[in-house]
């Protein structure tokens, strides 16, 4: 029986989960997780009153040790590459995703944002027991933008982002908060 136990190492964009066998158990694994954001303001647009920004973030990780499939990093989707649907881009042992937004004002309570985002799970769907990335026919690799609304709410953000990807698809996205 596995026993997973995360741990924040005190900085908060960095991450490291570990599964240690317990019993007659076989799953040792550590997932290291990394993350950077920030934030450029900036004042390209004149119609409403209210703080613009450029945000980046550039985020990555990858699994040392055993890997159960349903471990394996997953990307595309409303907090990854927008414009692909939930896990459609990508499953695999590490990944490295990118971000790139522009936020501004439109009304009071609604704000605006164009966005770029990035995904590869670096080649490593081959290294995935069953190979669900390979088996999905997934690209492994691929760029999502568009367009979104972010609607201020006692939520915090609503979050709509409409988002088209290299594949010729596009998606409507839905969350709380921002993405980053």
């Amino acid at each position: 029986l596995p026993l997973p136990i995360g741990i924040d190492c005190s900085m908060p964009n960095r991450s490291r989960e570990q599964s240690i066998p317990i019993g007659s158990g076989s799953i040792l694994m550590n997932r290291l997780r990394g993350s950077y954001s920030f934030y450029i303001p900036v004042e390209f647009t004149n119609f409403t009153e209210g703080p613009q920004a450029l945000a980046f973030n550039i985020q990555g990780g990858t699994i040392l040790g055993d890997l159960p499939p349903y471990e394996a990093f997953i990307i595309g989707g409303s907090n990854s590459v927008r414009g692909f649907a939930e896990g459609d881009l990508a499953s695999g042992r590490s990944y490295l995703q990118a971000t790139a937004e522009y936020r501004f004002p439109i009304f009071s309570v609604i704000g605006g944002a164009l966005f770029v985002d990035a995904g590869t799970d670096l080649g490593s769907a081959g290294s995935v027991p069953g190979e669900p990335g390979e088996q999905r026919d997934l690209p492994g690799t691929g760029v999502g933008y568009g367009l979104g609304v972010r609607v201020q709410s006692p939520l915090g953000p609503i979050r709509v982002d409409f988002g088209l990807n290299t594949e010729g698809d596009s998606r409507l996205h839905f969350g709380i908060g921002e993405k980053f």
